[in-house]
């Protein structure tokens, strides 16, 4: 791109004792997000799924629009895009019904799974604005 990037940061996430570094670039009042989600912590005998990373990929987007889109900043959107671990589908209807500081959360997804082994897609983008 020819037009400079306003601000680029790397953001980290704390999750399960894990902490992931988010890059994230803003142009204008849009932050861009790459992210990769961590797994839920589980038991390892556990051998059926549960929702329970559908819960991790909400709290780190809630975190990430507090610290993007909160009273001290002049964002007003972020593009959310990578590997969230759970099935996007719920991500975004959880998204939905209890939205971060009222913010608006599109999904942009595939229909089908991305990964092997599961029903939806894990792998999508979301607009939050």
């Amino acid at each position: 791109s020819r037009e400079l990037l306003d601000e680029k940061d790397v953001l980290g996430v704390q999750e399960n004792n894990k902490v992931r570094s988010f890059a994230a670039a803003r142009i204008g009042s849009l932050w861009l997000i790459s992210c990769h989600v961590p797994h839920e912590e589980s038991s390892k005998k556990r051998v059926e799924a549960t929702d329970g990373n559908v819960e991790v990929a909400c709290r780190v987007v809630r975190q990430l629009v507090e610290r993007l889109l909160g009273s001290a900043t002049t964002a007003r959107a972020l593009i959310v895009g990578g590997d969230f671990n759970a099935d996007l589908r719920s991500v975004s209807a959880r998204l939905l019904a209890e939205p971060p500081l009222g913010a608006r959360c599109e999904p942009r997804l595939p229909e089908e799974a991305t990964q092997f082994g599961t029903d939806g897609p894990i792998d999508g983008v979301l607009y939050v604005h």
